[in-house]
């Protein structure tokens, strides 16, 4: 006999098991509140509130969604996720598409602040505690590939790719609470020495970084955004430094004075206190490095740092940090898709950046509450997104109260979710 192929409303089970808690706890503690009170359409947008738009957006991002038009298939298709987070049913994804091509520069300036706002309400950089340790910044700059003919792209320098067009990301982190500071979208000529400036004054004002605050704040820059008149810059706004020296063939010229290199890496890196110390405003030392290529090819660097006393191992461990930054990018482009969701107006393409940079904080924030003591310890946004809040599970849900969630007991992680989510939902304020 030949079985029945029918259709169930499935009201009570979903996808996205700990993202429906998500939803719940969001909205007990109102977290959308800076965005829905500061972000206004003067336009039409084809529905009556366009921030939930956003919002649904938002959601889409959390729940790994690759493009804008997959909110169809994934969210929108579950009614229990959309009741968890308060919506009756989330956009369709023309209606997301379309206030996302409405916004403009007022809307992206308004978001800004809001996502500011919310980030000083929940943000561990903010309140760091500058009398106990540096703060570390790391500002990279990466770049956003798009269409030809979309708004602001350009040809530039795309790693890898000849001829390609795009635009510029400049990413401002606060890797050691893997938190995202802010983020500058430019055009795809924008190069790391044009975008120092605007990004420190950026984190000065985010961070409210005053001149004591400065003298506890360590930027980590890579050799782009390091020319000497840069680094003077920031030297004079009084910064803790380490920084990749700019020019290729000064360091080679320096290498080739040096007598005596400490090994770091057998056969393949070394390290030595500079015969010729570079010039600043204040006092620095600098450091050079030496490594073999994969093409049996010796290439040398110069870095530049603050800190006086520390030895040139030292110097190129604390470089050598700068690396968890970069996996940071890396990963919202593998797990927050970020390269993913293209759009060809610039304005609409940095509101889905800032929106990304809400998930990605929002991730960071969950990690720090209840996941890094536990099993998910070193869990970044691409296996939270993909592994956690994609258990599959069923909800009971009374008089809009989440009153038990069952995650599928056969999901390896089950268990250990559910755990983290009760002790999510017994925090005394977030």
């Amino acid at each position: 006999m030949a079985p029945r192929f029918t259709l169930a409303s499935m009201e009570s089970s979903t996808n996205f098991g700990p993202l429906v808690a998500l939803g719940f706890y969001v909205r007990h503690h109102d977290l959308w509140a800076p965005i829905r009170h500061r972000v206004h359409f003067n336009e039409p947008t084809h529905c009556k509130k366009p921030v939930d738009a956003l919002y649904d957006m938002w959601v889409g991002i959390l729940a790994g969604c690759e493009v804008v038009s997959q909110v169809n298939t994934t969210i929108r298709a579950d009614p229990l996720l959309a009741q968890a987070w308060g919506r009756d049913q989330f956009h369709e994804q023309s209606t997301i598409a379309r206030v996302l091509d409405t916004c403009g520069p007022p809307q992206v300036y308004q978001m800004r602040e809001a996502t500011e706002s919310l980030f000083h309400w929940l943000g561990y950089a903010h309140r760091h505690d500058f009398s106990r340790s540096l703060l570390r910044v790391d500002i990279d700059l990466t770049g956003m590939f798009a269409s030809k003919w979309a708004e602001g792209s350009t040809k530039g320098y795309f790693s890898g790719k000849r001829n390609a067009y795009g635009r510029q990301l400049v990413r401002i982190g606060a890797t050691d609470y893997r938190e995202v500071i802010a983020s500058l979208l430019y055009p795809g000529f924008q190069t790391s020495l044009a975008s120092l400036h605007p990004a420190v004054l950026t984190l000065e004002r985010v961070l409210y970084l005053d001149e004591e605050r400065r003298r506890g704040t360590l930027l980590r820059l890579d050799a782009g955004f390091g020319d000497d008149e840069n680094l003077a810059w920031v030297l004079s706004r009084d910064y803790q430094l380490i920084a990749k020296g700019y020019s290729g063939k000064r360091a080679a010229a320096y290498a080739r004075r040096v007598k005596h290199w400490i090994e770091i890496r057998p056969g393949e890196r070394w390290v030595a206190l500079s015969p010729m110390q570079l010039v600043f405003p204040v006092p620095t030392q600098t450091i050079v490095v030496r490594w073999l290529t994969s093409k049996e090819h010796f290439r040398h660097s110069l870095y530049i740092t603050t800190d006086l006393e520390a030895t040139p191992i030292e110097v190129a461990a604390t470089y050598d940090g700068r690396g968890a930054g970069e996996v940071e990018i890396q990963t919202d482009h593998a797990g927050l898709l970020l390269r993913r969701r293209r759009k060809r107006r610039f304005a609409a393409q940095e509101m889905l950046v800032l929106l990304n940079d809400l998930a990605h904080n929002w991730l960071a924030w969950l990690y720090a509450w209840v996941l890094k003591d536990g099993p998910f310890h070193g869990f970044g946004p691409k296996r939270i997104v993909r592994d956690l809040l994609t258990i599959p599970g069923e909800a009971e849900i009374v008089n809009g109260e989440l009153i038990e969630l069952r995650l599928k007991a056969s999901h390896p992680y089950a268990a250990a979710m559910a755990e983290a989510l009760e002790q999510l939902w017994h925090m005394r304020d977030c």
